[in-house]
């Protein structure tokens, strides 16, 4: 199931007369036919829709290639449209986010798009969440990005933590040389920062930044200083669910009483705004977070099952940092 704000479409219900397509057009000559032809296939596609008007915000299209020429073995997916329109509210993360997800469940080992060199904010795009230049495409002088799925060679188990669930993730993380954090959230702030949660969706979904990003971050004034990139942050949501719910890798820190620094540090990645900022700075330092969302987890771990398995004593009151002796019960959930 896509995250809230996406729907996944039959390809041959799309519009071609919507605005979205103008700019593909001037860019690929005899766009049109092809476009007939995704429709004709059923193309797996994804859409956004606008919130204000009858159009789409952000589009994707992939393709199961049968073969390929530049040898990419296994089962790959082409993202053959990648088309965002508000680029603002962070739509081309929660687009990847859907497209990462649609190969996770597929068994897809590799992933890659063809992107015109001028395109530079979408290339580092997707080079932010892992694809490498494998080369250019022969024909137009498109560039060609690769994401492979599963790590399979001896030298990619050997990455550094974060820059493994980078090249591998959002879905693959190393629990290997790492802490484990748990972190308490309340239910209005879980809700905002991951809406795919919820079983009840907004009536305007995928309107904030902060829910539609793969990218987010916390605020706190707790106290521990112990958080690195890498580590593994494990959100538990207090007062109604008590169970850990979602996942995270720690990006970067950051320890400030300074408002507008640590307004710049989250951007958009965080639910408070500048006044709740200041109001925290009121307190003493407040520690920012920045991390990436790896997963939501279909069966929690409810603070039950975490006191009888002793990894937590209660319901964690501020970040607290998981005994390594007793980790290895969260790592076998990992897994599954």
């Amino acid at each position: 199931t896509p995250p809230p704000a996406v729907q996944q479409i039959r390809a041959y219900n799309l519009n071609p007369r919507d605005q979205i397509f103008e700019g593909l057009r001037s860019d690929y000559q005899g766009f049109d036919d092809w476009l007939k032809k995704c429709m004709k296939e059923d193309r797996p596609t994804f859409v956004v829709n606008h919130p204000d008007k009858d159009s789409y915000a952000a589009l994707s299209i992939l393709k199961k290639e049968v073969t390929n020429e530049f040898g990419l073995k296994g089962k790959v997916y082409k993202v053959c449209t990648f088309k965002v329109v508000n680029h603002g509210i962070k739509l081309g993360e929660l687009m990847l986010k859907t497209i990462f997800d649609y190969a996770t469940n597929n068994n897809a080992d590799y992933l890659y798009v063809e992107v015109f060199p001028k395109f530079e904010h979408l290339i580092n795009l997707f080079d932010t969440f892992g694809f490498s230049d494998l080369e250019r495409n022969k024909y137009n002088g498109e560039l060609r990005l690769v994401k492979k799925i599963n790590p399979t060679q001896q030298k990619e188990w050997e990455l550094k933590p974060f820059e493994f669930h980078v090249r591998f993730g959002p879905n693959k993380i190393k629990t290997d040389g790492v802490d484990f954090f748990t972190i308490p959230i309340q239910p209005a702030y879980h809700k905002l920062l991951f809406p795919e949660f919820e079983s009840q969706n907004d009536l305007f979904p995928g309107k904030y930044s902060y829910g539609n990003s793969l990218r987010k971050a916390y605020l706190s004034n707790a106290n521990t200083r112990q958080i690195n990139t890498g580590d593994v942050l494990l959100f538990y949501r207090s007062e109604d669910y008590k169970s850990i719910t979602t996942i995270g890798v720690a990006e970067s820190v950051l320890v400030s009483k300074n408002a507008e620094e640590i307004a710049r540090f989250v951007g958009r990645r965080t639910v408070y705004s500048i006044d709740e900022i200041e109001s925290l700075c009121k307190h003493g330092e407040v520690l920012s977070i920045l991390f990436r969302q790896v997963k939501i987890l279909k069966n929690h771990y409810t603070l039950k099952a975490l006191k009888s398995n002793k990894v937590l004593n209660g319901s964690p009151q501020s970040i607290t940092k998981i005994d390594k002796k007793i980790k290895s019960w969260i790592e076998n959930r990992l897994k599954t």
